[in-house]
């Protein structure tokens, strides 16, 4: 019946008394059309708080301005049935009341870490231009308005206590048992808190159970993605290997990294007992997690057309590099591949290697996926440039047919 949004008509029928409906009334209107009609040198002295909001209102109506919103006033009195005498006081308790009235979701608190960021309590963020106004711990956020930095704006509020919170809120607040992700420690804990929905008004520490932390490790790393994990050389290159041979075996099953998210619970939950924080998560060895993912068959698979080494004419086992799905690297010193004919293949013959063929001093001399080209067209510059700077090294000028070797020139 009230010619007001549900909110402020929530906020006058919450009125204790006559002198606090006026009030009511007041706010209504300042918040219904009043504050937008003002200048905007008039709402910059204002502010923030709603009470000194209202005093600029009230004083621009009384020299004769804002005519539209005094004629609102008027009629919305007129309808409560009360004289606009005696001016009501704009005391902060009031006011808290009765805009708590038709603000109970815009309950706000500032967050520690900063001065004028508050949290709502459906957990959203919300910034507060202070200006001279104190930061209260808690306040109650009358008009918010979007930025164009994507920020929620506070435009005006009102100043709130603890106790007030408490004492509206008496039968929405309760106790209960959780375990959440502390951000600051990085760090799974239980605790038994008190809570006005996303705020958090009282918490006492609790034991946390060895699986209390596993679905909060797991969301932490679809959120944030593998590279949360601790990856070693040895596990990295599984993995590797594991995609090069998915890419020409059959019937695999998918190991890219949303697939890997997708399966946590599979092949890395095992693993984490007993896990409850990124710090012990980074410690957590990956390779047997990983080989979890794989069934027998595929396991025989990928070691026949992924090797993880390949013998090399000197005789030594030097590791494949499969960083590079499509063109697995095998760097190896040039000495020591004297006698292979054409580049080494893998995956039963369908790709070649391609080789870093390095100087004794480990330094690229050539990199190539046709070794046959490479001894007709290259190795006769290569060889004219390093034999007199590594003299104590075989450069013979039949590669085909040199032995290979590791060291220097054999007596």
């Amino acid at each position: 019946q009230l010619p007001l949004h549900p909110r402020l008509a929530a906020m006058v029928l919450a009125a204790a008394d006559a002198n606090e409906l006026v009030l009511a009334a007041h706010l209504a209107v300042l918040l219904e059309e009043g504050w937008q009609a003002l200048s905007v040198a008039a709402r910059r002295r204002g502010g923030v708080d709603v009470g000194d909001c209202l005093t600029v209102w009230r004083s621009e109506m009384r020299a004769g301005g804002c005519t539209r919103s005094a004629a609102s006033l008027s009629e919305l009195l007129r309808r409560l049935g009360v004289a606009d005498e005696p001016c009501a006081a704009a005391d902060a308790a009031t006011l808290a009341r009765l805009l708590l009235s038709a603000f109970p979701d815009r309950v706000a608190r500032r967050r520690e870490d900063s001065a004028d960021v508050y949290q709502l309590r459906n957990g959203s963020a919300v910034v507060v231009a202070m200006g001279n106004w104190p930061a209260p711990r808690w306040l109650v956020a009358v008009q918010l308005e979007a930025a164009s930095s994507g920020e929620v704006r506070v435009a005006m509020a009102a100043p709130l206590t603890e106790q007030q919170v408490l004492a509206r809120f008496e039968h929405h607040l309760s106790w209960r048992d959780e375990v959440v992700w502390q951000h600051e420690q990085q760090r799974a804990v239980r605790r038994r808190c008190r809570r006005l929905d996303a705020l958090v008004l009282a918490a006492e520490p609790l034991p946390l159970a060895a699986q209390d932390a596993l679905a909060l490790l797991l969301e932490q790393i679809r959120r944030h993605g593998l590279e949360l994990l601790g990856w070693d050389d040895v596990s990295r290159n599984w993995l590797q290997r594991a995609r090069f041979a998915a890419v020409h075996g059959d019937d695999w099953p998918p190991l890219d990294d949303a697939a890997l998210l997708a399966a946590l619970e599979k092949w890395l939950a095992p693993a984490l007992d007993g896990v409850t924080s990124l710090t012990q998560l980074r410690k957590v060895t990956l390779l047997a997690p990983l080989r979890n993912l794989l069934d027998w068959r595929c396991q025989r698979q990928m070691e026949k057309l992924a090797p993880e080494k390949i013998t090399v004419p000197s005789g030594a086992r030097v590791r494949i590099d499969y960083s590079d799905t499509a063109a697995p690297l095998l760097a190896v010193k040039l000495q020591e591949v004297f006698g292979w004919q054409e580049s080494p293949r893998i995956a039963n013959g369908q790709v070649p290697l391609r080789l870093h063929l390095l100087s004794p001093a480990r330094r690229p001399l050539q990199v190539t996926s046709d070794l046959a080209s490479f001894w007709r067209n290259g190795y006769a510059e290569v060889r004219k440039q390093m034999r007199g700077r590594y003299p104590k090294h075989p450069w013979p000028e039949d590669p085909l047919t040199a032995v290979a070797q590791r060291g220097v020139k054999r007596r």
